[in-house]
């Protein structure tokens, strides 16, 4: 199979580069999905002060966990540490006329006491230009790349190696109609997930889409868009004679309701095709799907929720952004997030949060793409945050969680533990 996508993503980002430099009179715009609050307009009187849309902050945190390796009770691997991490983080938050430019980079020194092998730095850099001209063209152009300590079962054993995963995306977005009842969209994404480590090379992934779609907005506070994407992808060190080539195709029926001032939801619901080459047991045909509901019933407290059901390859957000794919051992994941934001003061707020995640699991990847064995495991986390501002240039927080897996099937493909997290972080920032 040949991928044909990145020739059509060049494509597109040159011809989005050249639509974007007809932009005429200024205009509000809107900031990122998932970025940091814009910062509040200013007046039109010169001589209001306008916030400034640069932040430099420096950080420094402390974090105890019971269970480093989330190894089994009785393995005679549960270790207790204590992890310190220096960080420093910068970001711009800009808009000139029509357009908006969003920039956030935060990196962090990892140092462990008892376990030094595990030392590393994580990272997360984030870019996103929203475009829009005079006339009814607008979009995205955003990129971003993210370096993470990978901690999980590798090939049926607990690593106790500094393994870490490193991901990069791609993406343009763009839309023809900016105002009316229709509006027709178009983009493309690629991302690359790299496995750094021992053992875990063989999960390496290499992903593309591209989707199109036509959106209907009756009202400003409802859109429903219907599209189809399609992505392609490698695992190209996969433990076989042959890498395995996969094919995702969807039909997507994309939802956004804001309610009120108060409430918003976005839904996806997804008719969705996949296709290997080598690891032919993971081949599907059915459902999947996304909800987020954003609530705030009073001016102190928000609710979040998100719920999803997906595969493993090719999964989207709500713009249609691709999200780096979970390329362990499983095919699929159902997940569900809730989290309460009371804001109990001006400068003290409190956020209990509880997730759940439940994998199906195959041998396929360390197997050379036959599955000899299956099964599922389930991961609960609950916590809470507190954080407090006691000027606007120091914030300090602390958290702690405890995590419970379960787990079902074969045996090797995952590990029940427990573990309970805590720390504190304090971080000073110019803005």
């Amino acid at each position: 199979m040949r991928t044909t996508t990145l020739p059509l993503l060049m494509g597109l980002i040159s011809a989005t580069l050249a639509h974007a430099q007809e932009a005429g009179a200024p205009a509000p715009s809107t900031p990122p999905t998932g970025a940091a609050p814009a910062p509040a307009p200013a007046s039109a009187s010169p001589r209001t002060e306008e916030r400034s849309p640069f932040v430099f902050g420096i950080r420094q945190g402390l974090v105890g966990e019971s269970n480093l390796f989330r190894a089994p009770e009785g393995s005679g691997q549960v270790e207790r540490d204590r992890i310190w991490s220096s960080g420093v983080h910068l970001g711009i938050d800009k808009s000139i006329g029509r357009q908006h430019f969003f920039v956030d980079v935060q990196a962090n020194a990892n140092r462990y006491r008892n376990n030094e092998q595990l030392n590393h730095t994580d990272y997360s850099a984030d870019a996103r230009w929203d475009w829009e001209t005079a006339g009814s063209l607008s979009g995205a152009l955003s990129a971003q790349q993210r370096q993470r300590l990978y901690r999980d079962t590798v090939n049926g054993t607990i690593s106790l190696a500094r393994n870490q995963v490193r991901s990069t995306a791609l993406g343009v977005q763009a839309r023809v109609g900016t105002v009316g009842l229709w509006s027709f969209e178009a983009g493309a994404t690629a991302s690359d997930d790299n496995y750094i480590g021992e053992d875990v090379d063989d999960r390496d992934m290499r992903q593309t889409s591209i989707n199109g779609g036509v959106r209907y907005r009756p009202s400003s506070s409802l859109s429903t868009r219907l599209g189809v994407r399609r992505s392609e992808g490698r695992y190209p060190n996969i433990a076989a004679a042959e890498p395995d080539e996969f094919t995702r195709d969807d039909i997507d029926l994309i939802t956004n309701f804001t309610a009120s001032g108060a409430s918003s939801l976005n839904t996806r619901i997804s008719a969705t095709r996949e296709r290997h080459t080598t690891q032919t047991q993971r081949d599907n045909r059915g459902w999947t799907g996304a909800v987020g509901w954003l609530w705030r019933p009073t001016g102190k407290l928000t609710t979040d929720l998100d719920l999803s059901h997906d595969r493993s390859v090719g999964r989207t957000d709500f713009d249609s952004t691709l999200v780096a794919g979970d390329s362990s051992d499983s095919r699929s994941v159902d997940a569900a997030t809730l989290a309460i934001t009371w804001a109990a003061t001006a400068k003290i707020s409190i956020v209990p949060r509880v997730s759940y995640a439940r994998r199906k699991l195959d041998n396929s990847i360390p197997n050379g793409g036959v599955t000899t064995a299956t099964g599922t495991d389930a991961t609960t986390i609950g916590g809470i945050g507190f954080t407090y501002i006691p000027i606007s240039a120091l914030t300090l927080g602390c958290q702690v969680s405890h995590e419970k897996r379960r787990v079902s099937g074969a045996p090797g493909l995952s590990s029940p533990y427990t573990a309970t997290v805590g720390g504190c972080t304090a971080e000073f920032a110019i803005r």
